[in-house]
C-alpha cells in the first residue's frame, strides 16, 4: 500500500492574476473562462440559502486533459480551488 503524501498546513494561498486567466484561456477559450460580475456571482452560491460566495474565476474544463492541466497549473501557483456538482444545496 502506497503513503499519501504529507498533508501541509498554514499555507498561503495565492489569488487569482492575469497572467493566470491569460494561461486558462489559452487552455480552454474565452467561453469557458468567466470572471464578469453577473457570472461570478451566479456561481457564488446554490440554492440552499441565500449566501453568496463568488469566485475570482469560474473555469468549465470539457475533457479531463484539461481539468489536469488546471489542476497542475493551480498547484503550482498555490491557488485553491472549488469543484460544483449540480449546484442544487
Amino acid at each position: 500500500m502506497s503513503s499519501l503524501p504529507e498533508f501541509k498546513t498554514n499555507v498561503t494561498y495565492s489569488r487569482i492574476s492575469q497572467d493566470d486567466i491569460h494561461h486558462f484561456v489559452s487552455l480552454l477559450d474565452d467561453k469557458r473562462v468567466l470572471f464578469d460580475e453577473e457570472s461570478l456571482i451566479a456561481y457564488g452560491h446554490d440554492e440552499t440559502e441565500d449566501l453568496v460566495h463568488p469566485p475570482e474565476v469560474v473555469l468549465k474544463p470539457e475533457s479531463a486533459a484539461e481539468v489536469s492541466a488546471i489542476l497542475r497549473h493551480c498547484r503550482e501557483r498555490t491557488i485553491p480551488v472549488t469543484a460544483i456538482g449540480g449546484r442544487t444545496g
